[in-house]
């Protein structure tokens, strides 16, 4: 029905969004479109694992730990730069290659926001929850910002990492 579609067209959106976003903790999105009515991504194929499972394995260095958490945090931060939310950020959610690089993946719930326009259309919502859902979403970036900015007052203060002059 005109739901689905209207569906389809938002998911395509969100992922064509990805695939304009570049960042090294990212997983790259190298092409997106339909294909018999249904919409396709090819992204980048990560050899290794996922934080989750990377955690489980062994008991980790809190150093270690922060390391790749900072990592992930910096995708985050760069889609944020784009007006993507992950919304369902979490440990499985995060890979860790074979080559050591962290990479934020299944943006499968992210919203993509027009920044300064407004959230991406809601698929029929009242527009008080979408409202609703667009502070939500900014005090989501904003708690995600002081998270890191949390962690790494914390790597500096356990000498984790070289005191280094904000603004870098």
């Amino acid at each position: 029905g005109p739901g689905a579609a209207r569906l389809q067209e938002l998911l395509l959106r969100e992922a064509q969004a990805m695939a304009q976003l570049a960042h090294p903790n990212v997983v790259t999105v190298h092409d997106v479109g339909t294909f018999r009515g249904a919409i396709f991504v090819a992204m980048e194929w990560i050899e290794g694992s996922n934080l989750h499972a990377w955690q489980a394995e062994a008991a980790r260095r809190p150093r270690e730990i922060l390391h790749l958490y900072l990592a992930a945090g910096a995708g985050l931060s760069a889609a944020h730069g784009k007006g993507i939310v992950h919304r369902d950020f979490k440990p499985a959610n995060v890979l860790l290659g074979s080559d050591g690089r962290v990479r934020v993946s299944d943006f499968g719930l992210a919203r993509v926001l027009h920044l300064g326009e407004g959230p991406a259309e809601d698929l029929g919502e009242p527009p008080r929850l979408r409202i609703a859902a667009l502070r939500r979403q900014r005090l989501a970036m904003a708690a995600q910002h002081v998270a890191h900015a949390f962690i790494e007052r914390f790597e500096r203060r356990q000498n984790l990492m070289p005191d280094v002059p904000h603004g870098r």
